[in-house]
């Protein structure tokens, strides 16, 4: 299963201040639990980032520093910081968590 999420306003730090790098994909690998990170400008693969067990739903923050991915098997969302496209956290949620949606701050979570 693969999910896309697009990132228009994505930040990556330089020496001097934080710029705009978008867009970038954000897309979800449940064979190998890993996240792809896509420059749509070039399609290239760009990052490829280690998440929980069958990573399956995403969702980015309206400033483009965070992205949630949900992910099933472990009853987990990784939360990775797009600055650097490392995961900066794992936050334990209830059993069987597939979809995720950005309504407005905070994320919600939907289990089935």
């Amino acid at each position: 299963m693969f999910l896309v999420s697009l990132s228009s306003t994505a930040l990556v730090a330089n020496a001097q201040s934080a710029l705009p790098a978008g867009p970038y994909a954000y897309i979800t690998n449940s064979g190998n639990n890993t996240t792809y990170v896509i420059d749509t400008a070039t399609n290239t693969v760009t990052a490829t980032i280690n998440v929980g067990n069958t990573p399956f739903s995403v969702a980015i923050t309206p400033d483009g520093t965070k992205v949630y991915v949900t992910n099933v098997a472990d009853n987990t969302t990784s939360v990775i910081a797009t600055a650097n496209n490392t995961v900066t956290t794992m936050v334990p949620v209830q059993y069987f968590t597939n979809w995720i949606r950005k309504s407005s701050i905070p994320i919600t979570i939907s289990n089935i």
